[in-house]
């Protein structure tokens, strides 16, 4: 990963890069004192090509987002032969966050009386 702040030092302390890659037209809302650096410098200091995050990150994020909206998705109060009904009760149950907090936290619940059960029934100490 590149580290900008790193790169901002050294393209600041370097007076060549400062030379060839500080931007001088109009700058919105310009701070006096400012260097700015152009895209090809940007490009040329950073690089240009994508970068693939770590499996540690990704997994992150998909354990954090993804996986908890689609199970809440898959445990909306869907009714069947009843389209109507299972819309509404969906996007009511989508839509309000006490709610869905509610539910979550309904299920937490639920699913540690389970694994409580589960616990208790097995044996601890197997002879």
């Amino acid at each position: 990963m590149v580290n900008f702040t790193e790169r901002q030092a050294s393209f600041l302390r370097n007076e060549t890069t400062l030379k060839l890659f500080s931007y001088l037209g109009p700058v919105q809302n310009d701070i006096p004192g400012e260097h700015y650096i152009t895209r090809h410098g940007c490009n040329v200091l950073c690089g240009s090509g994508p970068e693939v995050y770590p499996w540690r990150t990704s997994a992150d994020a998909l354990l954090t987002w993804v996986l908890p909206m689609s199970v809440m998705f898959l445990l909306a109060p869907f009714e069947p032969r009843q389209t109507r009904n299972a819309i509404l009760s969906s996007v009511r149950w989508l839509g309000s966050p006490f709610l869905s907090m509610w539910y979550i936290l309904c299920n937490i619940q639920v699913t540690g009386r389970c694994a409580h059960m589960v616990d208790m029934s097995v044996p601890y100490h197997n002879p």
